[in-house]
């Protein structure tokens, strides 16, 4: 019975150090962005007080960007937040590409509010861009549309670039 208590003991103590490892990497964890939101914040002052307009732009679509990817720790997020992080990924494209890339979006309002993983639409806006506008001469054009067929949502991304083998 003694050893059982000291077993018993020794798990307690090994469970409460390990909880306590695991507060200090959430505290870590929520340091980090929060270190992150306030150079960014710097980064877009100094953009402004130095009128450097494209640089501020970048910085605060990133901002919005990585707000996203927190998400407050949700794989879930609003339809529209997906798409307003498309958007800023693409606003950041075109300062770097000198608006040579169009992004239309033709998603009902009633999908707005809906829930999706996050993250899964971007990739595929990347690599439309890359993949097929960027070795396009001249202007591209990348559609993202959305239609609800129950009980999913269906999401289509065209592109007019340069196109790729069967």
């Amino acid at each position: 019975m003694v050893n059982n208590n000291l077993e018993l003991r020794e798990n307690l103590l090994v469970s409460q150090v390990k909880e306590r490892e695991a507060e200090l990497l959430l505290m870590q964890a929520q340091i980090n962005p929060h270190f992150l939101y306030n150079t960014l914040d710097s980064i877009y002052c100094k953009a402004i007080i130095e009128e450097e307009d494209q640089i501020a732009e970048m910085v605060e679509n990133l901002s919005r960007m990585f707000r996203l990817s927190l998400s407050k720790g949700k794989r879930v997020v609003p339809v529209r937040d997906e798409i307003d992080h498309i958007t800023s990924y693409m606003n950041i494209q075109n300062l770097r590409f000198n608006n040579r890339f169009l992004l239309s979006l033709d998603i009902p309002e009633k999908m707005k509010d809906m829930q999706m993983l996050k993250f899964i639409l971007q990739p595929f806006v990347e690599n439309a861009m890359y993949h097929g506008l960027e070795p396009k001469v001249g202007i591209g054009h990348i559609k993202v549309s959305a239609k609800i067929k129950k009980p999913y949502l269906i999401f289509k991304i065209e592109d007019d670039g340069v196109g790729m083998k069967d």
